[in-house]
């Protein structure tokens, strides 16, 4: 379960004591007039977190942790995990295929092999989060292996690839800065012998940095880019479109507006042949964008893979 910063921000969590609470990374995110005010409001809501938690599974690796360990600190029992010899659960050995992800795993309890059934090396990190929760619950290895193993999320790392074109798509929920630069990163680790192609937007009237923070990864690492709708809301997606595309103009490279997702998600197809991978970013399995003030039914960036893939 997540709980959101505007949860702990307006109390809404107040009162409850959590068995076990993890963090994992955070970033500049969630910042505009209906949100945080600053990236300092942001990072304080969260860290209220750390002092209703019995447990406290803390990423060292990720940036800001520091700040976590000091607000549990005397707080809330301290689970450490990453890869740094101060962790309590630490992971090495991490090796990727077609398939998956192998990778070993210390605990003060065992010291044995996992398996992820999904490609994308920042799951690496998932996992061992996963892995800490478990361990302070008291589940044994067992359960942990196979759950991990057979685990996946519709929309999250879906990997497709065309049976004559030999195009590559994944599609996935990334879409903030954060999870676009694991994104583009994995993907150019582990396939690089293949081009990027990606399609994504950004909300209307929230979040508002996304729109040069995702621009500037995409562009970094992308052969070209389609800039389209994504839940623009009350805010016209041209102009949503425009301000991304002024980002992507930046990095040179080369980038269309094509505000219907369908048409761009097929115009991707056109110009992708079986040395690229397409990214299609931010919907996953979703099948409504939100457009003025309601969600309106649509297919989901699946259902257009489905529709173009050969």
């Amino acid at each position: 379960m997540e709980v959101s910063s505007q949860a702990l921000k307006y109390d809404r969590t107040l009162g409850v004591t959590f068995t076990a609470s993890c963090f994992l990374n955070i970033g500049e995110d969630h910042i505009s007039p209906i949100e945080h005010s600053d990236f300092e409001d942001y990072v304080e809501s969260k860290l209220r977190l750390f002092v209703q938690s019995k447990t406290s599974c803390i990423n060292i690796d990720a940036q800001h942790s520091e700040r976590v360990l000091a607000a549990a600190e005397g707080k809330t029992k301290i689970l450490k995990f990453g890869t740094g010899g101060s962790a309590d659960i630490r992971v090495s050995r991490i090796h990727s295929d077609s398939e998956g992800i192998d990778f070993l795993v210390s605990t003060p309890l065992f010291t044995e092999p996992f398996r992820l059934s999904m490609t994308g090396l920042f799951n690496v990190e998932n996992a061992l989060a996963a892995i800490a929760i478990c361990h302070s619950l008291g589940i044994p290895y067992s359960a942990m292996y196979e759950g991990l193993k057979k685990a996946s999320v519709p929309g999250r790392m879906e990997t497709f690839l065309g049976a004559s074109s030999k195009i590559l798509v994944i599609v996935d929920y990334a879409h903030n800065q954060m999870s676009f630069e694991r994104l583009f990163d994995s993907t150019a680790k582990e396939y690089p012998e293949r081009s990027i192609i990606a399609v994504f937007g950004c909300p209307g009237k929230k979040a508002l940095a996304r729109r040069r923070e995702l621009a500037e990864v995409a562009g970094a690492h992308s052969k070209k880019i389609f800039i389209t709708e994504e839940d623009a809301g009350e805010e016209p997606v041209l102009d949503i479109s425009l301000e991304i595309a002024k980002y992507v103009k930046e990095t040179g490279c080369p980038y269309e507006i094509v505000l219907d997702r369908e048409e761009a998600i097929r115009r991707a197809f056109d110009e992708a042949d079986a040395n690229t991978v397409i990214l299609l970013t931010g919907k996953g399995r979703e099948t409504r964008q939100k457009r003025g003030t309601e969600y309106i039914d649509c297919p989901s960036d699946v259902d257009y893979v489905m529709k173009f893939l050969v």
